[in-house]
């Protein structure tokens, strides 16, 4: 029964995590349809990327400052996520007619 519970700990921590609005996370892409709405494609990926660059910043003092080297492997692979989400070249994509989804009002 132990192992279960921690099971799903792990679970419910992993889905949290998940929804952080940063790139490669499930939140990130839903921040990004609804910014590139308002903003446009590009303006709302950079503005992503900052802020996933921030987050980045912040996990990384905490794990140093808690000594947890899983969240310390954490910021470093958002941080890199961050970097190579940068060098998207989002123009060409809004050139090909591609937009973010259309919600229901």
């Amino acid at each position: 029964m132990e192992i279960l519970v921690l099971v799903g700990r792990i679970q419910a921590a992993h889905g949290l995590l998940n929804l952080l609005p940063v790139y490669p996370f499930d939140g990130g892409q839903a921040t990004f349809a609804v910014l590139s709405r308002w903003y446009g494609a590009t303006s709302a990926h950079l503005g992503l990327v900052r802020a996933g660059q921030g987050v980045a910043l912040v996990g990384f003092v905490l794990a140093l400052a808690f000594a947890t080297p899983w969240a310390l492997f954490g910021a470093v692979y958002v941080y890199a996520a961050q970097a190579r989400s940068s060098s998207v070249s989002l123009p060409s994509i809004e050139s090909l007619g591609c937009h973010a989804p259309v919600l229901p009002s």
